[in-house]
């Protein structure tokens, strides 16, 4: 096994530490070691470690929030050796200014979308000058252009899809029947990725759904100067690359000419 990059102290009673462990555990890889009676030596010859649900009695002697118990066991002489974990709390959402640089995962309110329409670009195609107004509406978005692409000026235009408020979602509202629901939260909906709830002056306290049916390409000047003197919620890690994920899901879909038949993997062990 490779040397566990854990830093103990001679001694964790009472102590509270950050940790990091190997993804290779198959562990969360941040979070706080709270105290231990027990005096841990030698991480490197870690032998194994699993979780445990700590008892009522383990969480008052410790006297912390713990929620998990790992057990390590370190071979002779050491043994067993106890430690408790504390979780780390991951907020979904920050609050930033309009002296923050624009970044992925940005949510922009009331910004003004113009959507022409087929007439417009049968014009185009005609050469014919067109009457008709080109519409303009009025969205609520997020940011999915990549961060390091805004930050060293690689694009001019930023990639913003839609979202919605879920109460305003009707396939998603009936009370009657979870599974919608339940699977919009599995990301079983592949045009859609759902965000916690989130609330600000203008978006109504709900989940929301980002919609990659509709993806809009705004002028980055015109972006900055709508959300100038404004205040704007942004998308934390990893929620943020969840949301990134699921949009190249979106796009990466691959329909087969000839699936593998359901009813084979239901009869299969039969």
């Amino acid at each position: 096994m490779e040397e566990n990059t854990m830093a103990f102290p001679t001694t964790l009673q009472n102590y509270t530490v950050p940790f990091h462990l190997p993804p290779v555990l198959g562990f969360p890889d941040q979070g706080k070691l709270a105290g231990s009676t027990e005096v841990l030596r030698h991480a490197e010859n870690m032998r194994s470690a699993k979780f445990l649900e700590p008892s009522a009695a383990d969480r008052e002697q410790m006297g912390v929030s713990t929620t998990k118990k790992m057990v390590f066991n370190f071979g002779k002489p050491q043994k067993k050796q106890f430690v408790f974990i504390e979780d780390v709390v991951y907020p979904w959402y920050d609050d930033v200014d309009d002296t923050a640089p624009l970044e992925q995962g940005d949510i922009v309110e009331n910004c003004q979308i113009i959507i022409p329409g087929a007439e417009h670009y049968r014009d185009i195609i005609n050469e014919t000058k067109s009457s008709k107004e080109v519409p303009v509406e009025t969205i609520n978005g997020i940011v999915l252009s990549q961060s390091c692409d805004i930050r060293h000026v690689k694009v001019d235009s930023i990639i913003l899809c839609p979202i919605w408020a879920l109460a305003s979602c009707g396939a998603f509202n009936n009370p009657k029947d979870t599974r919608p629901r339940e699977e919009l939260r599995q990301g079983k909906y592949y045009a859609y990725h759902l965000l916690n709830k989130l609330e600000t002056s203008t978006l109504p306290s709900d989940f929301y759904l980002v919609d990659f049916h509709f993806i809009y390409s705004v002028s980055k000047v015109f972006l900055m100067e709508t959300l100038k003197g404004k205040m704007r919620k942004r998308l934390l890690p990893p929620y943020r690359e969840h949301l990134s994920q699921s949009f190249a899901r979106y796009f990466m879909r691959v329909g087969l000419p000839i699936d593998i038949e359901k009813e084979k993997m239901v009869d299969y062990l039969r």
